[in-house]
């Protein structure tokens, strides 16, 4: 039986830029509700949260480097009970509130049961059904990257992951130069497969150093993460001007590169309850905060002031995703991954 490998080191920085990443989007999609206009209209703050978006981004290639660090000293079958674990409780609890809202607001219905069920899964689209809340698709594009890792753990591949991750931004760069045949672009994940092949080879990085390969991996992922913001970038900022392919893919760049710098540091911060607590607050605010904050920010007649609403909501979203935080992500998930820890620990990889 092959023996788990040791704990790797907390990479604390990981929290703060999750933490970041989770407020971006928050603002991107808080801006239109306070201002009433698409967030590239209008005030600073609206045209500073245009670009909130791409926290999904960073979200993508923080995945590939954490889900690459998880698989150590784990089969495919722990791999993905761990992650279910990790991301199902407040996942559901989430999507219980947001129902229940749902059902109290203005329009006084509940989506149909079926529509819930498919919701549950994480995986509405795949049933035909649409996600009840705006940033679920995401997490629809998160559980494929961990379907094709558990795959990959299942074979003699898992020894190989470093060359799988480049592998994939090779094939990657040649869709994105026009080539390709059926079912490519789904396997590969195209366009979003470029930040979780990103992410993984950020780990071998900071687990093994630089190397030539890995350097020069290293720059076409940042190039096929640039191309892939841009590739979307209608989609998420309304009638887009020339200057926002430039910031896009300067963004995404600066990203790319101060989290190279980070994973190349001799020395990580030191972890503190203040940013471990940022770090578990970050699941519950990307699932909440529309949920919690729309109805408020978006009825006038609720409270007079656009400050008021903005502090009401502001307000709700603080205390709801810090309950959450400290009663779920720090203690009964920790607590339920450790109790699974027993119940599979025979089931561990056999070599």
């Amino acid at each position: 039986m092959r023996q788990p490998l040791p704990r790797m080191k907390r990479f604390v920085e990981l929290d703060i830029l999750r933490f970041m990443a989770a407020g971006a989007v928050v603002a991107y999609h808080f801006a239109p509700r306070i201002f009433g206009s698409a967030p590239e209209a209008g005030s600073p703050y609206g045209t500073a949260s245009r670009y909130g978006y791409l926290g999904v981004d960073l979200f993508f290639i923080i995945s590939g480097y954490v889900i690459l660090m998880s698989t150590r000293g784990r089969d495919w079958r722990t791999f993905l009970v761990q992650r279910a674990i990790r991301l199902f409780p407040s996942f559901w609890l989430a999507l219980a509130l947001t129902i229940l809202l749902m059902a109290l607001g203005s329009s006084g219905t509940a989506p149909s049961l079926s529509m819930i069920t498919a919701n549950a899964t994480m995986l509405p689209g795949y049933l035909g059904h649409d996600p009840l809340n705006q940033v679920y698709w995401t997490l629809g594009v998160e559980w494929k990257f961990y379907f094709i890792v558990a795959v990959l753990l299942a074979t003699p591949l898992r020894s190989r992951m470093e060359d799988i991750a480049c592998l994939w931004l090779a094939v990657l760069a040649v869709q994105f130069a026009g080539f390709g045949f059926t079912g490519l672009a789904s396997a590969s994940m195209f366009p979003y497969g470029s930040y979780f092949a990103f992410g993984m080879l950020l780990f071998c990085i900071h687990e093994k150093g630089l190397s030539t390969r890995r350097m020069l991996f290293a720059a076409l992922s940042i190039a096929l993460s640039s191309a892939t913001a841009l590739r979307v970038l209608p989609g998420f900022i309304v009638s887009p001007l020339p200057a926002d392919r430039y910031v896009v893919a300067g963004i995404i760049a600066i990203i790319g590169m101060v989290f190279l710098y980070l994973i190349l540091r001799e020395k990580s911060i030191a972890q503190s309850p203040t940013i471990r607590l940022l770090g578990a607050t970050t699941y519950p605010l990307y699932l909440l905060h529309g949920a919690l904050a729309y109805p408020i920010l978006e009825n006038s007649s609720l409270l007079g002031s656009t400050l008021a609403r903005v502090t009401a909501a502001a307000v709700l979203v603080a205390a709801v995703t810090y309950a959450f935080a400290t009663q779920i992500e720090l203690r009964f998930v920790p607590w339920l991954s450790r109790r699974a820890s027993v119940v599979l620990a025979p089931a561990k990889e056999v070599s």
